[in-house]
């Protein structure tokens, strides 16, 4: 999938995104049965666009933001994972290769990726196997 590098995030942007993510999530808690669109309107692979597309400012507190973003991101896409056995299958058919390879292209990568596991682990609340991120 081909994508471009966005203009770097603002505060004002960061903080706006991270709310409608917080609505995103909160929808699928009353909702759960939308979690299954998430997946059907392209919602996996705009999280993995999107975290491609974040990097660092050199302005610690957008650079703050920004990761703490992308964070939020790697929440809301393991709570559409959770107890949704459609998008489980969805993700693992893809081997999570392009999540991981969306992480380790990010400017944040270092951090990321060891995060990524715990993330799953803690959405999920299942164990995945190591293989699984590897390509």
């Amino acid at each position: 999938m081909n994508h471009t590098k966005m203009a770097p995030f603002t505060t004002q942007k960061l903080l706006m995104f991270a709310d409608i993510l917080a609505c995103i999530r909160h929808i699928f808690r009353c909702h759960p049965n939308m979690k299954n669109s998430f997946r059907e309107c392209g919602g996996f692979k705009l999280v993995i666009d999107t975290i491609k597309s974040i990097e660092r400012t050199g302005n610690p507190d957008v650079d703050e933001l920004s990761f703490n973003y992308m964070l939020e991101l790697l929440e809301t896409f393991g709570i559409a994972l959770r107890n949704t056995k459609a998008n489980q299958e969805y993700m693992e058919s893809l081997r999570y290769s392009s999540l991981t390879a969306a992480l380790n292209e990010s400017t944040f990568a270092f951090e990321a990726s060891h995060l990524v596991h715990i993330r799953f682990l803690l959405c999920t609340r299942r164990f995945i196997n190591k293989s699984t991120f590897i390509s």
